[in-house]
């Protein structure tokens, strides 16, 4: 008994392994089979994304230089994202060639650094072959990802039946005819065949002419466009038909015409840019004409004499949009005849065809664009002539935003448009109405669809916001390091230029940005550009270490450009930005009323208020005309805030040299028993007007241009600086009434003293900024001084013109008072 017990332990145990066995047998091809599969979808999706490095890349950057920010910064997005992607595949490719497996990671390594370093695009399409070809080849793939074989067939198809096909510009029109065929369209959203409503073929049409219309370098079909075709003979006959979009084997125009009987025609065939928008202003919109030689014999009509230009320029593959499309998707969903893909991005421009040329669409308030990407299911080809609207809602506040989505041709064909959503979550709800196509095959006919996504702005890159505030760190450090390249070649006059061209780009792009935000670190930055400049000029020990400190301070800037700004910190740095501008130009209107006030000529305050406020409003013309009229670049600006205050030295040291003739007591007391109301001549209030005029109208239109790269700078929402230019403004109305109202209570003497002295401290200071900025402006040349000392408050930045001029103004000053206080009253004592 016990060994049979035993024995049926052991049977029922063998078979219970050998059933785990083969079940495990079982089991194991299908696990590998889904492995096979799964692998293979995960490489197709990173050679999307590395299709999309690819035609990203080839337009960001030319001859070592970033043509193209966005475009830019999106590459280096997507070889990150590659990077990852390879990531997760690299322990299943080492399995089958750890060889392998190390080689493209160090190829994918090497084209980011490519990227980092601006280098030539076709080395990394040559790096993107090679990855390509090896990744194909481990996944069984071909060279056609299985989501763009649709489109590979049908441009294959297209090649094998064209008649013809001719180049004109950046496009390839090809022609086919066959015999006349019917097809099914929609009316009144019912699909019905052309020969029963007689819209596109007519009792004795005989032939049907197709024309395929594609981009000369990618062999992409060109949907939206207006096609018609005029076709003559011999005898003076014609004949004329418009051509419509068709979805059938590959995307083309067509209609049925008739022919009369045999001979020679000639076919010619316009085409007109359609309703469609692009993201780039270089496509082309002008008409063209494609003509066609036929021979008809029987029932037969060909081309005649036309090559099949077969061959695309630039290596892009059939179905390179496609992967290209899918690389960029956020979400895809599969509905009836659909595959429907989402994708948002930050705002760009849409130019759309209007009137016969392309027009920026953006509006001002649009921050992020949102895309739709509709493809046939059972092709995965994109597909055009479809309306589809869309619908926000917010999913906090229940907000709710409709718009219509425009076709858009781009890298890949989508439906887009651009959008003001504020920060959350949203929900997308996209309907596609069905496409205005005719179909050779009823079967084929696409309908109607519905779907919604999921719109989440805190997962939107903000690339180019960040192009926006830090795109020009970037090119002034690409400056920077090509100046240090010349340099040390010896190329010394290359370098200083290519410095000085640093420093114009700091100026015009993120000056003013780093300025509103810490107005001493823009000065340092400022003055090393400038420094490093003129040093490249010859051999010097310093070059080094100043452009390592200038690049350690432009990451410091780049770091406080991308760093929200808190409400605190707005109010802050507006507040700022008006007590720091207008400090200056009230302590010399102050100083200027209270001497009026003092010398009893208080009917004459209005001169100054006058003054003062003419130059608001001059300031902010200028700064008007400067932006929007003239578009100055940064020179001129500089030249004329340079040119302002060297004529506010002028008029302030004719007001200091008028001022300190009344401070020996026996002149301000004649002064002061003569006809004292009387004393302040037409001239003189012209000159003090003039003061006040130009200390307000240097300050003002600077003023206006910091506000404004604070508001750029901004989060949407500027009310933290408004309240700190109010409260600035607050806080300067008070220094101004304190200035006046205990200015006119110090002594005479020592009154004109103090305020001589404001005087001649503001002339000082002009002198050394306006030539500052006449040199920062290249109005003036530029020698820096190793040991003069640089104080910008007394505007002093150690170069030789600069330090020279001040350094005379000095001297004058002090020849001025030795004349006034020892030499000319020893004179009138003995007189």
């Amino acid at each position: 008994m016990a060994s049979f017990l035993f024995m049926k332990i052991i049977i029922t145990k063998g078979l219970l392994v050998f059933a785990l066995i083969i079940t495990a047998m079982l089991a194991s091809p299908i696990s590998s089979a889904d492995s096979g599969t799964n692998f293979k979808a995960d490489v197709q999706s990173l050679l999307g994304t590395l299709k999309l490095v690819g035609a990203e890349y080839v337009d960001a950057v030319k001859d070592g230089k970033i043509i193209d920010e966005k475009e830019y910064l999106e590459t280096e997005i997507f070889i990150d994202k590659a990077i990852e992607q390879y990531t997760g595949l690299a322990e299943e490719i080492g399995q089958a060639s750890p060889e392998l497996k190390v080689g493209i990671l160090t190829q994918l390594n090497a084209i980011k650094q490519i990227v980092q370093s601006k280098g030539d695009p076709a080395s990394v399409g040559e790096q993107l072959k090679e990855i390509t070809a090896s990744l194909q080849k481990l996944s069984g793939g071909g060279v056609v990802s299985d989501q763009a074989k649709g489109e590979a067939r049908g441009q294959s198809l297209a090649d094998t039946r064209l008649g013809g096909e001719q180049l004109i510009g950046g496009l390839r029109m090809g022609l086919i005819i066959e015999p006349a065929k019917n097809f099914w369209f929609y009316d009144n959203e019912k699909l019905i065949e052309n020969s029963a409503a007689g819209l596109l073929a007519q009792a004795g049409q005989t032939h049907y002419f197709k024309a395929v219309l594609r981009e000369k370098t990618t062999k992409r079909m060109i949907p939206y466009t207006e096609i018609s075709i005029n076709i003559t003979g011999t005898d003076g006959w014609s004949s004329s038909a418009k051509l419509y979009p068709v979805w059938g084997e590959f995307f083309h125009y067509g209609n049925n015409l008739s022919l009369p009987g045999d001979g020679n025609y000639q076919a010619a065939v316009s085409i007109e840019h359609g309703p469609m928008a692009h993201e780039e202003l270089d496509k082309w919109i002008k008409p063209i004409v494609a003509i066609f030689d036929l021979t008809v014999k029987g029932n037969t009509a060909e081309v005649i004499e036309q090559p099949k230009i077969t061959a695309a320029d630039d290596g892009f593959a059939p179905g390179d949009d496609i992967d290209i499309a899918v690389a960029e998707l956020w979400e895809e969903k599969r509905v009836g005849q659909y595959s429907i893909g989402f994708i948002a991005e930050n705002v760009e421009e849409i130019y759309a065809f209007q009137s016969g040329t392309l027009s920026g669409t953006k509006r001002p308030t649009d921050n992020y664009h949102l895309e739709v990407v509709l493809r046939e299911a059972s092709s995965g080809r994109i597909v055009p002539y479809a309306t589809l609207t869309m619908r926000l809602t917010n999913q906090k506040t229940g907000q709710q935003v409709n718009y219509n989505l425009v076709p858009m041709w781009a890298t890949f064909l989508h439906y887009a448009t651009n959008a003001e959503v504020v920060p959350g979550a949203w929900n997308v709800e996209v309907e596609i109405a069905a496409p205005a196509l005719a179909y050779e095959k009823q079967a084929n006919a696409l309908g109607e669809a519905a779907t919604e996504f999921t719109f989440d702005t805190d997962k939107v890159s903000k690339a180019e916001e960040t192009n926006e505030l830090t795109g020009g760190i970037a090119k002034i450090k690409d400056t920077v390091d090509q100046a240090v390249r010349e340099y040390k070649a010896g190329n010394y006059e290359a370098a200083s230029k290519l410095a000085r061209d640093a420093f114009i780009i700091f100026e015009e792009e993120i000056g003013s940005k780093i300025s509103a935000k810490n107005a001493p670190l823009e000065d340092e930055i400022e003055n090393q550009i400038l420094k490093l400049s003129s040093m490249m000029k010859g051999p010097s020990l310093e070059v080094d270490n100043l452009a390592a400190t200038l690049d350690d301070n432009l990451d410091r800037a780049e770091a406080l450009l991308q760093k929200p700004t808190s409400v605190a910190a707005l109010f802050i740095q507006s507040l700022a930005i008006i007590t720091r501008e207008g400090f200056e130009a009230i302590i010399i209107l102050a100083a200027i009323i209270a001497y009026l006030l003092v010398t009893e000529n208080k009917e004459k305050v209005k001169i100054i208020y006058q003054a003062a406020g003419l130059a608001i409003l001059a300031s902010l013309l200028t700064a008007w005309l400067i932006e929007r009229v003239f578009k100055a670049g940064f020179a001129s600006q500089e030249i004329l805030e340079g040119a302002t205050m060297l004529v506010a030295v002028a008029v302030l040291l004719y007001v200091w040299y008028w001022l300190i003739n009344k401070i020996p007591a026996y002149k301000w007391q004649k002064f002061i028993h003569g006809k004292v109301k009387n004393a302040v001549t037409s001239g003189n209030q012209f000159i003090l007007g003039s003061v006040a005029f130009l200390a307000v109208y240097r300050e003002g239109f600077e003023t206006v241009l910091f506000y404004k790269a604070l508001f750029i700078s901004a989060p949407a929402g500027g009310y933290p600086i408004f309240f700190g230019l109010i409260s600035g403004a607050l806080i300067l109305a008070i220094t101004f009434w304190l200035f006046k109202k205990f200015g006119v209570k110090i002594p005479i003497k020592q009154f004109f003293i103090a305020t001589s002295a404001i005087m001649f401290y503001m002339a000082f200071t002009f002198l050394g900024n306006g030539l500052a900025e006449l040199q920062e402006g290249q109005a003036l040349s530029t020698n820096f001084l190793s040991w003069a000392p640089r104080i910008p408050f007394l505007g002093m930045y150690s170069t030789v013109e600069t330090f020279v001029a001040q350094m005379i103004l000095l001297i004058v000053l002090s020849f001025s008072l030795l004349y006034l206080f020892f030499w000319r009253r020893e004179k009138d004592t003995q007189e």
